[in-house]
């Protein structure tokens, strides 16, 4: 097992206050595998789900969704595929979460982290009924309707995401954000220390290239694989990020095709789609707060510290 990563990403700071610090320890929790209440009941129902998917599996399905979600996932490079406006969460800020002022990301970075984390969690109910209603809809239709599901319940996911980076002043806009997208999906399925440490240290280079300023090619805002390289120790680092995605990418794949195979099974197709789409979104959420709060205090440790 790696040593734990968030003795660098969420090392004790002045910075910090009371809140802060509780926070910093929640996160410390999750990544060692300590389950919050969330994750246990995700954990029951995943049971089910490998279960069912173990009884109703072809070679011929598993493949098709497979190939589906890498093709999905493989879209994440291309710029089309970004076109989330998180204007959205900057009027929800002003209209529900009593940050009448908020007028850029920019601003949400200077706030108070209650307030943030009470403006991420509302983004979590929507997507997750959103989601199961769409999985039980495609789970009524067999394998077609099953490699149908996967690019509608992954565009939930993935604008799910930049709706709670946003909620704490980042924008995850562009291909350059894919590798941290996918760190978010692979803490979330694979649901193991390893993954989540894996993602806290990808947030530690992005937090310091945010702290710096550093997000060449996009606005300041912006945070993505460019933080990654900056840290210097790769001078391949173009062809190790890709490598890396492209693990992430098959492990993200096989971990969500072999429970896409539940749907199958006759009669039940739509309870297990909504099922496995209501686990997946769920799961998706509670990492990409951790991971945001993650980034989010690393930010504010560093430039407390360039102050």
């Amino acid at each position: 097992m790696p040593a734990p990563a968030h003795d660098d990403v969420l090392a004790e700071s002045e910075a910090f206050d009371a809140y802060e610090e509780n926070a910093a320890k929640e996160i410390r929790r999750w990544a060692d595998g300590d389950p919050s209440a969330l994750s246990k009941a995700l954990r029951l129902l995943s049971r089910p789900l490998d279960w069912a998917a173990e009884r109703s599996a072809t070679e011929s399905a598993m493949k098709e969704v497979n190939e589906r979600i890498v093709a999905v996932l493989d879209s994440l490079s291309e710029a089309s595929t970004w076109t989330y406006d998180p204007e959205h969460v900057l009027g929800r800020a002003r209209d529900d979460i009593d940050l009448a002022d908020t007028a850029s990301l920019a601003d949400l970075r200077a706030a108070p982290m209650p307030r943030l984390d009470e403006l991420a969690r509302t983004f979590f109910t929507e997507n997750t009924i959103l989601s199961a209603l769409e999985g039980g809809g495609t789970g009524l239709g067999g394998v077609a309707l099953l490699a149908a599901d996967v690019p509608i319940l992954f565009t939930i996911n993935l604008r799910l995401i930049q709706q709670v980076a946003a909620s704490y002043g980042f924008r995850f806009g562009g291909p350059r954000a894919r590798p941290l997208v996918l760190r978010v999906f692979s803490a979330a399925v694979a649901d193991t220390p390893e993954a989540r440490q894996e993602a806290l240290r990808e947030l530690r280079a992005a937090g310091k290239a945010a702290a710096r300023g550093e997000a060449p090619g996009t606005d300041r805002d912006g945070i993505g694989v460019a933080a990654a390289s900056s840290e210097g120790t790769d001078p391949e680092g173009t062809d190790t990020t890709e490598n890396q995605s492209r693990v992430l990418i098959n492990e993200i794949a096989r971990n969500i095709a072999a429970r896409e195979m539940a749907q199958l099974i006759p009669l039940a197709g739509a309870a297990t789609g909504a099922g496995l789409n209501y686990w997946f979104t769920s799961a998706t959420a509670e990492a990409a707060y951790m991971l945001s709060r993650a980034l989010f205090l690393e930010h504010r440790r560093l430039q407390q510290q360039q102050a």
